[in-house]
């Protein structure tokens, strides 16, 4: 049996798929399903990993040859309104329209970094696209409509993604020797990560430091790959900061530093440092 260890990110298998999907009654016919998926996806789901029940790598092969695209650019991926969703999320009712249509949201491309050789490459040579991505379960408003199917999803199965990447947040200002500072909540490390790819795989000098703040240590899906990069690359640093751990809840723990943001980061002079 595997022990998670604090500073690890926890895989969990992919829970089985019964005990995920919760099929709401659809005002379609649920033959149409397979023409409906014939006709609107392109894209494969061919890797699937847990980083914890609401937090996933989704890595994405399109039917078609990715286009020429940036570290920090996103893409837009899709899911048919008569896809099921995951239990205990907020409920939803569409009318009979609505539930034939796509439903679409972007995401920045983010990467695994290293290949599985541990070798640091640029992402965009990997035919693969990864996201990185928190379920919603429930909004102030309407319901949350993709990520509660997105998390019925598994390995194999297919979905939507449009041909186009765009997006003006790039490194196409960075000079080698630039300093590099990264600042991201949870999943928007995602186009930091494609990032901090490029700039390792070309050799940039100047120092990258990539700041992230999450609720619990749990929540940092690459925690793992970022200490490897440290050890690896002396100009690299990576700065957590957490704010729903004990250290940050129980003055009593070892360790006890109170919630932390990345203003304190700041003001602390550890981004300085």
């Amino acid at each position: 049996m595997q022990v998670w260890k604090p500073g690890s990110p926890i895989f969990i298998p992919n829970p089985p798929r019964s005990h995920l999907i919760t099929v709401p009654p659809l005002p379609i016919d649920p033959i149409e399903i397979p023409a409906l998926r014939q006709t609107h996806y392109n894209a494969t789901l061919v890797d699937l990993r847990f980083c914890h029940g609401d937090l996933a790598f989704f890595r994405v092969l399109p039917d078609h040859p990715v286009r020429a695209w940036m570290p920090g650019q996103f893409a837009t991926i899709g899911l048919g309104g008569w896809e099921a969703r995951a239990p205990d999320t907020q409920p939803e009712s569409l009318d009979a329209v609505h539930c034939r249509h796509l439903i679409r949201r972007a995401y920045s491309i983010s990467a695994p970094i290293l290949t599985p050789s541990g070798v640091v490459t640029p992402p965009y040579l990997d035919p693969v696209l990864e996201f990185y991505i928190t379920l919603v379960r429930r909004n102030d408003g309407p319901p949350p409509a993709l990520t509660p199917r997105l998390f019925c999803l598994k390995p194999g199965d297919r979905l939507h993604l449009a041909e186009k990447i765009a997006g003006h947040y790039t490194l196409a200002p960075m000079a080698t020797t630039d300093t590099v500072l990264f600042f991201a909540t949870g999943t928007g490390e995602a186009p930091h990560n494609a990032m901090t790819a490029e700039l390792l795989s070309r050799g940039h000098t100047g120092p990258i430091v990539s700041a992230v703040c999450v609720r619990n240590q749990i929540d940092l899906g690459y925690l793992q790959t970022h200490r490897e990069l440290e050890r690896r690359f002396p100009n690299y640093h990576y700065l957590v900061a957490t704010t729903r751990d004990p250290i940050n809840l129980d003055p009593s723990v070892s360790g006890y530093v109170g919630k932390m943001y990345l203003q304190d980061l700041v003001r602390q002079g550890v981004v300085e440092r």
